[in-house]
């Protein structure tokens, strides 16, 4: 038997998958990094990079080094898009 927290902690990695994937959709390409993703998402950054990372191995997100020079301001940032032909079993 599984126990209500096990559920419970399953039911939020969907949920913050589902709204990750929504505002990776809601922004342009190269704005698509951690940071601006769990802004638009409403999410913590650790849970943001969680999802990120598991929609990356089930093949749903691709991700990138931003291109470009590196800054001495700044890390390049890692940008993520929507992978195309794993999405539908995402709702599984």
């Amino acid at each position: 038997m599984i126990g209500w927290w096990k559920r419970r902690r399953e039911q939020q990695r969907r949920y913050d998958e589902q709204r990750v994937l929504q505002a990776i959709r809601m922004l342009r390409p190269s704005q698509a990094g951690g940071y601006p993703i769990g802004r638009l998402a409403h999410i913590s950054q650790p849970r943001v990079h969680a999802a990120l990372d598991r929609l990356q191995a089930a093949g749903v997100v691709a991700s990138e080094w931003e291109p470009g020079p590196v800054s001495e301001f700044r890390p390049r940032r890692r940008l993520y898009r929507i992978a195309g032909s794993r999405l539908v079993e995402v709702g599984r």
